[in-house]
């Protein structure tokens, strides 16, 4: 019998040592071989999305994804055209910064181009005809993307008007 246990011991601490011997290799290996291909790897330009824009409406956001996420187009009624031409009648420049800081946070005074996400959460948002409601935080933003009561802004996608009736999500200008 003890000649019996004394081989299944032996057996085993071989195992043990050949698996501790087989793991210090892997770690060994890992540690100077990275296993990484330096080749270069061609990177895709973001997704450019054209939408027509006499599908636009508004009375209800026209929604399209870009870059797997949800980006809604509306149309400014003439009332608040008006109201925000009053404002300053000159467009801004197609970049982030002047859309940004400008009174209509558009390009074009008809239409408002923004990602349809609230605040909070990444939850759609509901438009009720004069304004949206982000449906997690229940905060309510303008037309122009400002929040009512507020300091929070809806992001706006990089975009521009490239011939008369069509709109181009995923770039702030032609290049």
């Amino acid at each position: 019998m003890t000649d019996k246990r004394l081989l299944y011991r032996v057996i085993i601490k071989l195992m043990a040592v050949s698996g501790i011997i087989a793991l210090l290799f892997v770690f060994l290996n890992a540690t100077f071989n990275s296993g990484l291909e330096t080749e270069e790897v061609e990177v895709m330009p973001d997704e450019i999305i054209s939408l027509k824009l006499a599908m636009v409406t508004s009375t209800e956001p026209t929604n399209v994804v870009w870059n797997n996420q949800r980006v809604a187009v509306i149309k400014r009624d003439g009332a608040q055209q008006m109201q925000l031409i009053q404002a300053t009648s000159k467009s801004p420049s197609a970049s982030a910064n002047s859309v940004e800081q400008h009174p209509w946070r558009s390009i074009d005074v008809s239409y408002f181009v923004y990602m349809d996400k609230g605040d909070s959460g990444h939850c759609p948002l509901f438009f009720d005809g004069d304004s949206f409601k982000d449906t997690c935080s229940g905060n309510r933003f303008d037309l122009t993307g400002r929040q009512i009561g507020g300091s929070r802004t809806l992001k706006i996608p990089p975009h521009y008007y490239a011939q008369a009736g069509e709109l181009v999500i995923g770039r702030w200008k032609a290049n």
